[in-house]
């Protein structure tokens, strides 16, 4: 029966846990005046309309979805929008320098930004542009598979390139998806649209230079003018004269004949040309960037300059071959993509191979040759495999520094990692994560940019770079906000917030993940914490942050000075210092979150006094103030110095209680108690007894 009512007392509430907050009622009546994703359907700042249930499928690819749609200022033009997928950046700078670029030979990007979409159920970037008239060249060759040279002059390469010149002087920016898809042969043949995919993604592999296709399609990073002129090139010679001798190519085979005989010679086949377009050709088709031509030197082609190229020639470098893996080679980029392809091999035979002297010997080359045995020196036999797969990604480097940084399972350009680690975090492909995240450690890009000439650059590379450099540090530090998730979105700052809370509704900046957040609240608190670590990532890498945070209120309450929710609800608050606004709904999801966490308060009245503040600070809006109820200084002390001596006080009448169970001490003490109580016994009849006999003497 005892045991009955200890643990009926047991589930009665402490007396500060009694205490109504007040936070649900405030939660209940709070209405937002922000509506996540954007509050109407399928628009765009009251100008733009998509109809989702009108798809164009013909202008669809791999990243993005094409809908018809409509101009509200401009009811007559054609329009089109494509809706892009969230896993993958689209090319930020293209789309910012790309708003308003009106040119006659190309496609008008008319506006861009989120949109509620209908049929998705959650919001999406889309784009709006102008739709070309007319068929696109792909359409005209499945009809006509040949077309004559001057039509390709005047309705492909003279509009193409007039388009892309005006990029290049205003927006200084590249196309990067030429090919014959993107060609729209109307009234007035245009260019097609660039912003809404990464480069090198429209059409097939054929488009590109050696440079761009040795990398994973995601990891080829910007273009620049040499690589677009090339797939002008390679689009006239299919319109012209057909590559029907490699439509089935695979681009594993491709890329070893383009190594071994050369793009010119593989494309072109032996052929016959007239004497204008050989030009063309030889001066279009080089895989070397410094030998091809520019889009000055197309632009005087078109204009009638001819200038007697030379025919590239293949890439053989030695008389005597090489052998590795049962092959012989001749060239030192054919024998880097051999290395890459058979990767553990080449890991094993590296050192057998006297590869050095071999070059040093039979190419003459000492510069490449003492930079191969340097590696070499650097990297022990027995090196952990991270350093042995470091160590060949720049010998490939050396021996083809045309070619872009590969690794084990990877092939990318530095300015492709960004898009390369989204993909591989959506996929959550474990292994090739960590292939990833030590080629960032290692600063491999850096090695790659010095052997790189400069033609095979470009601003988004060696700004790239800086940034690897800087997030790199990132990269092992535990800490909330850090990681690979803070490396993610500093490469990628186009990226929404890929935390479950948000992602479906399209969140790019701090203003609206605060709101966002704010307007969920009512749907989320209480039950959900905030412990998300793309949340605080993306908070990290929007304000810029370069250190942990620590809350040191609260050293002296270990429990919570490293409770990773307070210190997420600490990252947004910053937030919404840099970007001031009355966030109640946050306010009073985050006061919920706080309530739970003060089991770790020893003080009931402490908890107490905390809980009747939560809803008026909640109330401010400011997420500040609602966590100087707990993040305080004072109360963590007041609480830390009233448990301690809770504490010694405890022990120290647990100590007495102790010594009086224990049979000897009780025994020890009965004893001595006894002893002075007979004393005292003795001493008092001594008392009696000499007052008795003193008073008998005296006569008293």
């Amino acid at each position: 029966m005892a045991q009955t009512a200890r643990m009926e007392a047991d589930d009665i509430p402490l007396i500060e846990e009694q205490v109504d907050t007040g936070l649900d009622e405030l939660l209940r009546a709070y209405r937002p005046n922000f509506t996540p994703g954007g509050e109407k359907k399928d628009e765009l700042a009251k100008r733009f309309r998509l109809f989702p249930n009108k798809p164009i499928p013909e202008m669809n690819h791999a990243y993005a979805k094409a809908f018809a749609a409509e101009d509200n200022f401009n009811t007559q033009r054609a329009v089109y929008a494509m809706v892009l997928e969230t896993s993958i950046p689209y090319r930020h700078r293209a789309l910012t320098e790309l708003v308003g670029f009106n040119h006659p030979s190309m496609v008008s990007l008319l506006g861009a930004g989120t949109v509620n979409c209908s049929h998705l159920n959650e919001s999406r970037m889309v784009m709006f542009f102008e739709r070309p008239s007319g068929k696109s060249l792909a359409e005209i060759l499945k009809a006509t598979p040949r077309l004559h040279e001057h039509r390709i002059t005047d309705f492909v390469l003279t509009p193409a390139a007039k388009a892309l010149i005006a990029l290049r002087d205003g927006e200084k920016i590249s196309h990067g998806n030429i090919c014959p898809a993107s060609l729209f042969l109307g009234e007035t043949p245009m260019l097609g649209e660039c912003s809404s995919l990464p480069c090198g993604m429209l059409g097939s592999h054929f488009y590109q230079p050696m440079e761009m296709l040795l990398a994973d399609p995601l990891g080829r990073g910007e273009a620049n003018e040499k690589m677009d002129v090339y797939a002008l090139g390679v689009t006239a010679l299919e319109a012209i004269y057909g590559i029907d001798h490699l439509k089935n190519v695979s681009r594993e085979n491709l890329i070893r004949m383009y190594l071994e005989r050369g793009s010119f010679q593989t494309l072109t086949y032996a052929r016959n040309f007239s004497d204008t377009y050989e030009d063309l050709f030889r001066g279009t088709l080089h895989d070397d960037p410094i030998e091809r031509w520019d889009l000055n030197q197309l632009n005087q082609w078109l204009g009638g300059k001819r200038f007697n190229m030379i025919a590239p020639t293949s890439s053989k470098d030695a008389q005597h071959p090489i052998a590795f893996a049962g092959d012989d080679y001749l060239s030192v980029r054919v024998i880097a993509n051999a290395f890459h392809r058979q990767w553990r091999t080449a890991l094993k035979d590296i050192r057998g191979l006297k590869l050095d002297r071999w070059i040093a010997g039979k190419l003459r080359n000492q510069e490449m040759a003492t930079s191969i045995d340097r590696l070499l020196r650097m990297t022990s036999e027995n090196a952990p495999e991270a350093q042995a797969n470091d160590m060949l990604t720049r010998i490939i480097s050396v021996l083809d520094p045309i070619g872009p940084i590969r690794g084990q399972s990877f092939s990318l350009r530095p300015d492709g990692i960004g898009a390369v680690l989204a993909d591989l975090m959506q996929h959550q492909s474990t292994a090739e994560l960590a292939q990833l995240a030590a080629l960032i450690e290692a600063d491999t890009s850096a090695f790659w940019e010095e052997l790189a000439e400069e033609s095979n650059k470009s601003n988004e590379q060696t700004q790239l770079i800086g940034r690897l450099q800087h997030v790199r540090l990132f990269m092992k530090m535990e800490y909330c906000g850090f990681g690979i998730e803070r490396v993610l979105y500093d490469l990628n700052p186009s990226l929404p917030c890929q935390s479950s809370l948000v992602r479906k509704y399209h969140v790019t900046d701090l203003p609206d993940l605060l709101k966002t957040l704010d307007a969920l609240a009512v749907n989320f608190a209480a039950d959900t914490a905030f412990t998300d670590s793309h949340i605080a990532a993306f908070v990290t890498s929007k304000i810029n942050l370069n250190k942990e945070i620590r809350l040191h209120d609260l050293v002296t309450l270990p429990a919570l000075s490293k409770n990773k929710e307070l210190i997420v609800l600490t990252l947004l608050a910053t937030a919404q210092k840099k970007h001031p606004s009355q966030l109640v709904g946050l306010c009073a999801w985050a006061a919920m979150r706080i309530e739970k966490m003060l089991d770790q308060i020893h003080n009931r009245e402490v908890r107490k006094d905390i809980k009747l503040n939560l809803k008026r600070l909640a109330s401010t809006g400011s997420l500040d103030m609602v966590l100087r109820a707990l993040v305080n200084r004072n109360l963590a002390i007041r609480d830390y110095e009233g448990f301690a001596h809770a504490i010694a006080l405890h022990q120290i009448n647990t100590n007495k209680i102790e010594r009086f169970r224990n049979p000897r001490l009780t025994d020890y003490y009965a004893r001595d108690m006894g002893g002075k109580f007979s004393v005292m016994i003795g001493y008092f009849v001594l008392m009696i007894t000499s007052y008795i006999t003193l008073t008998k003497v005296l006569g008293i």
